[in-house]
């Protein structure tokens, strides 16, 4: 009977270790499981922050080349002012230049008539009275040509 119940009792040790080694392996695999599907989660999590991240540069990138496009628009619009501005500038000069010649033109036009109507009056007036005032004129008063009307 001893042995019998001492039998009995090894094999309830038996089955009692066997029973926790069995409950060990199925809490390990549960861990093992858990494991799996928290790595399998942060992966999921890692790749969705990787994603965000893409689209954000993307389109951070798209801005910045829009930003760019608009501020080269504004460059060039700016220098085409400045070019209009430069010809409007040169155009005003040369019609200010042309006038001004036009001016000089004109007032050489007038200088010349008068200088020819104050020859031609001198002359007259020569012709008319130069015999009569033959002693009484300055030296200089009487050109190289003016002779002529003394007779």
């Amino acid at each position: 009977e001893m042995e019998a119940a001492r039998m009995k009792q090894d094999a309830q040790r038996e089955a009692r270790r066997l029973e926790l080694k069995r409950q060990m392996a199925e809490a390990n695999q549960r861990q093992l499981a858990a494991k799996k599907e928290r790595e399998l989660a942060e992966k999921a999590a890692e790749q969705d922050l990787v994603e965000a991240m893409q689209r954000k540069f993307a389109l951070d990138q798209a801005k910045e080349q829009e930003e760019e496009a608009k501020r080269l628009a504004q460059k060039e619009q700016y220098l085409d002012a400045i070019q209009k501005q430069k010809i409007q500038r040169q155009k005003l000069y040369e019609e200010a230049k042309n006038a001004e010649l036009d001016e000089a033109g004109h007032d050489q036009a007038a200088e010349e008539y008068r200088q020819r109507v104050v020859a031609e009056a001198r002359r007259r007036l020569i012709e008319q009275h130069a015999k009569d005032l033959v002693g009484y004129l300055p030296k200089g008063t009487l050109q190289p040509g003016d002779e002529a009307y003394l007779q």
